[in-house]
C-alpha cells in the first residue's frame, strides 16, 4: 500500500534523477569537447540558473504550463 500511494512521487524523482544525469553529462561532454570558451559559456549559464530561488521558478513554470502530471 505505501509503494501504491508513493508511486508518483516515486516516478517523478526517478524522471528527475534522469533527466538531470542527462543535462550533466550533455554540459560536461561539451565543456570537455570544446575545451575552455565553451567550458565558461557552459558555467556562466549553470551559475545563472543556480542563483534562481528554485521555488519562485516553480511557481513560474506551473504557471505558464499548468499543474499537470507530466509538467511536473
Amino acid at each position: 500500500q505505501i509503494f501504491h500511494g508513493a508511486r508518483v512521487s516515486l516516478l517523478i524523482g526517478f524522471a528527475a534523477t534522469l533527466i538531470a544525469v542527462a543535462i550533466g553529462i550533455a554540459v560536461g561532454a561539451l565543456a570537455g569537447f570544446y575545451g575552455r570558451a565553451a567550458d565558461t559559456a557552459l558555467m556562466r549559464v549553470t551559475e545563472a540558473f543556480q542563483t534562481l530561488p528554485n521555488f519562485l521558478l516553480l511557481l513560474l513554470l506551473v504557471a505558464v504550463f499548468g499543474s499537470d502530471l507530466r509538467t511536473i
